[in-house]
């Protein structure tokens, strides 16, 4: 919930030039003059930006819990979560940490294996058809994500598993778009 606006306390930052709208310090000028967190204002849309490591990580990292219940599009958040939007968020924190342990840069290396397979795949279709380079390299994009997410091998973009999650997602990204779901736009 936001806070009342009288309790915000403002980041530091540079004034606004009220005839440029925009800040008349430049940006290297930031950490040394306001500090770690900075808040400057562009066309009436406040903007934060973290100046060290230090800000970022005590911000994102060790407040993640705190501040994890970032917005999504409306009409997104009722597919995913049915009207159910606390169980959507405790869902939200347990991937979030499933994909931090899946990409972490030690567990990447279990990945070595599928990725020698997709390449010498993509290699053979790069020699086979070199005019189909795009589709080629798609395929292993996808192949390897397939492979280490769903343990299943794409070996064409017809594949119909294949084609019916890609349907889905472009469907699902539709939600994200202003123009196909006034909700998205409008406050509720």
């Amino acid at each position: 919930m936001p806070l009342p606006i009288e309790d915000v306390v403002k980041a530091p930052g540079p004034f606004p030039d009220p005839e440029t709208f925009s800040s008349s310090h430049s940006s290297m000028s930031g950490p040394h003059q306001y500090g770690d967190v900075v808040s400057f204002n562009i066309l009436g849309v406040n903007q934060v930006l973290l100046n060290t490591e230090k800000a970022a990580n005590d911000l994102f990292v060790q407040r993640g819990n705190h501040y994890s219940d970032r917005g999504i599009p409306t009409a997104m958040a009722e597919c995913i979560s049915k009207g159910r939007v606390t169980a959507l968020i405790e869902t939200w924190r347990k991937h979030r940490k499933l994909l931090n342990n899946v990409l972490s840069s030690a567990a990447t290396t279990r990945y070595e294996p599928s990725i020698e397979i997709e390449t010498a795949y993509t290699l053979h279709d790069l020699l086979s058809s070199p005019d189909r380079f795009s589709d080629h390299i798609e395929r292993y994009a996808y192949g390897l994500v397939f492979r280490i997410g769903l343990g299943r091998s794409v070996r064409s973009l017809d594949d119909a598993f294949f084609r019916e999650v890609l349907t889905t997602i472009d469907e699902g990204m539709l939600a994200f778009r202003a123009d196909k779901f006034a909700c998205n736009i409008w406050p509720h």
